[in-house]
């Protein structure tokens, strides 16, 4: 665990955060689904997942593309200062999002 968690910490290290919040403020999700490599990587893992019913995969896939999204809606440009009511709505997200995925990863078998 150790292992990657160094890893996590390494990449965030040699990219900048701001970039990567910029990268994620600027993913249109149309592209996304319209783009080729989705069709020809992403569904056929989709797929793979319920397939084999690999639920606690696909919950952290689910929350991981929902965090993406609360990120895009919630987060301001840098420099901007952040309104009382999407900084509830950040720490409402993820906090909602957190509990969901223990519930799926702990509690439900």
């Amino acid at each position: 665990m150790k292992e990657y968690l160094q890893r996590i910490l390494n990449f965030l290290a040699e990219n900048d955060f701001q970039k990567l919040l910029e990268s994620v403020r600027g993913l249109n999700w149309i592209d996304v689904v319209q783009s080729l490599y989705f069709w020809l990587i992403g569904v056929p893992i989709i797929i793979a997942l319920l397939w084999r019913k690999k639920t606690k995969t696909l919950v952290a896939l689910v929350t991981a593309v929902l965090f993406v999204i609360l990120i895009q809606y919630t987060l301001g440009a840098p420099g901007e200062q952040m309104p009382l009511k999407d900084l509830l709505a950040f720490f409402g997200g993820a906090v909602a999002l957190i509990g969901i995925y223990l519930y799926f990863l702990f509690i439900r078998d």
